[in-house]
């Protein structure tokens, strides 16, 4: 039943080990914290680490992710000479039986 109450402890093999010693609540002074990053440079970080994930999202399935940029980008200059040229000369053709 003692072991139940102590809740401060954990297992480690077969004995209990303190996690903290008794009455240190606090972490000690010569242990400081490490100091917090700038907001810029959190920014930047979270910046990268969405476009990482956003690259990764993209290419999630393709084998050959440079092959299907190319692809990509040859469809859409395809569409731009589509919209500069405008509609075909002749319309559309209908042929009568």
């Amino acid at each position: 039943m003692l072991d139940r109450m102590k809740g401060d402890c954990r297992r480690v093999g077969q004995s209990r080990v303190p996690a903290s010693p008794m009455g240190l609540c606090f972490p000690c002074p010569a242990e400081s914290a490490p100091p917090s990053p700038s907001p810029e440079e959190k920014r930047a970080k979270l910046a990268e680490a969405a476009e990482r994930r956003q690259k990764e999202a993209a290419s999630r399935g393709i084998l050959d992710i440079q092959s299907v940029e190319a692809k990509k980008k040859k469809k859409e200059q395809l569409e731009k000479q589509m919209e500069t040229s405008g509609p075909p000369a002749g319309g559309l053709r209908v042929s009568t039986p």
